[in-house]
């Protein structure tokens, strides 16, 4: 976990640059944690711009997380191969765990927020 967070950090200090994408509702929003979030925002930028930078085809390709109903969750990102882990919700608290570290994260209208020290990544609802 600390790689990925670490890896999560570093994009979200090089993407502070940029202008920042509205937020849109999301029917999927009701229907439960489970499913995979995809990269939205890192530091209030939009990713998308960076897609072509980055040599990836989709911000889906870049970075994403994926609930399962069993609690177990997988991280994957363009630059390393997919980390396993676990995740609990409490409300709209969702903790992810990965190599027994745990982010908070929260959890709204379809989204996944992670806060890194003011640094803030919000991954969308597929």
């Amino acid at each position: 976990m600390k790689k990925a967070i670490a890896l999560l950090l570093i994009a979200v200090l090089a993407l502070t640059c940029f202008a920042a994408c509205g937020k849109k509702d999301d029917p999927k929003a009701a229907a439960g944690p489970e499913g995979v979030y995809v990269i939205k925002t890192m530091g209030g930028e939009d990713v998308a711009q960076y897609l072509e930078i980055l040599e990836v085809e989709s911000a889906e390709d870049f970075m994403k997380v994926e609930l399962k109903a069993d609690g177990t969750l997988t991280f994957s990102s363009a630059s390393e191969e997919p980390t396993e882990g676990t995740w609990t919700q409490n409300g709209d608290t969702i903790t992810l765990t990965i190599d027994g570290d745990s982010q908070d994260a929260t959890l709204k209208d379809g989204e996944l927020t992670i806060d890194f020290d003011g640094e803030v990544a919000v991954f969308a609802k597929k």
